[in-house]
């Protein structure tokens, strides 16, 4: 089929259509926010002159919620890219998407679909990171809490102690560190910067650290010996997610086989010499229905099992 021909199928389909209203949103929304980057940075900067930082910050991610949303889901993965720029790669993949579909099945709702795939990919690379990110983190918090009780405990102080942990860690919580205490030098409280950090990382026992920290700056009390308490938590934390991995790691294998049983299975047939039999029963109507159904029924089970096998603790 003609590149004509699809553009002029692509046209008279209003899903495909609405596809490609959505990509223009996407890029027209990509140009407005770079249009309007040096204002609002200029509005920061006067309002940064007037207003305590705190507000200014909490006034930037109710205009910006989408910027705020992106920065925080970029800093979580790790991934040094502007807002804009990853709007840009996931407009970019979503075009690819939906013309790599439409001229390979030389169907609009294909192309439709592909394009929505398309754009879901960088968000899903992107989850990805942030996931991984978050368990080396979660790895490394146990010896960074102890670290940060011991030199607590030699006489250093909180700050002090902080820095210590920044310049004695691993990436990624140096990183971490290290942006809290920027926040700290600025003028911000500790307080505050490790509340930042911990909506960030989003950990149950940095959570607790901070929470520690935050009652011991309102009672007093022997710190060091809190955070060693804490330390040792996210300690037997760890070790029992170790344990739920390695006594459901045949379960895992098991997803894994069942859901990918699938897919193999139509690729398998689709590529042996009876391929017609697919052929007539994806062009019928109720084959469709049925393999939608089935799809359906297929990540349900995947999210399922998941679930299952998710343990907190």
């Amino acid at each position: 089929m003609s590149i004509e021909s699809l553009l002029s199928r692509f046209l008279d389909h209003p899903l495909a259509m609405l596809g490609f209203g959505f990509l223009l949103l996407l890029l027209v929304t990509l140009l407005y926010r770079q249009l309007v980057s040096e204002r609002q940075l200029r509005r920061r900067l006067l309002n940064a002159s007037g207003l305590p930082l705190q507000t200014t910050e909490d006034v930037d991610r109710n205009d910006d919620y989408w910027e705020s949303f992106c920065s925080d889901a970029l800093i979580r993965a790790g991934v040094e890219l502007s807002p804009a720029r990853l709007l840009g790669i996931a407009v970019l993949s979503s075009a690819a998407g939906g013309l790599a579909s439409g001229l390979a099945l030389s169907d609009t709702t294909a192309a439709a679909i592909g394009m929505i795939i398309g754009f879901s990919v960088p968000l899903v690379i992107l989850s990805l990171l942030a996931r991984n990110r978050r368990r080396r983190l979660q790895n490394q918090i146990p010896d960074a809490f102890y670290l940060l009780a011991r030199a607590m405990r030699a006489g250093s102080g909180l700050e002090r102690s902080l820095a210590l942990c920044a310049e004695q860690t691993d990436l990624p919580l140096k990183d971490e560190l290290q942006r809290a205490l920027n926040r700290i030098d600025l003028g911000l409280s500790v307080s505050h910067s490790l509340t930042a950090m911990g909506d960030r990382m989003q950990l149950e026992d940095m959570d607790m650290l901070i929470a520690t920290i935050q009652v011991h700056q309102t009672t007093g009390g022997d710190l060091a010996r809190l955070i060693d308490r804490v330390a040792t938590a996210a300690r037997s934390r760890n070790e029992f997610r170790l344990q739920v991995k390695s006594a459901t790691s045949m379960s895992r294998i098991s997803a894994i086989f069942i859901s990918a049983a699938q897919p193999v299975i139509l690729l398998i047939y689709a590529l042996s010499p009876q391929s017609e039999i697919l052929t007539s029963f994806l062009s019928a109507p109720e084959g469709k229905v049925a393999l939608g159904i089935s799809i359906l029924l297929e990540i349900v089970g995947v999210l399922w099992l998941l679930a299952i096998l998710r343990v907190k603790f």
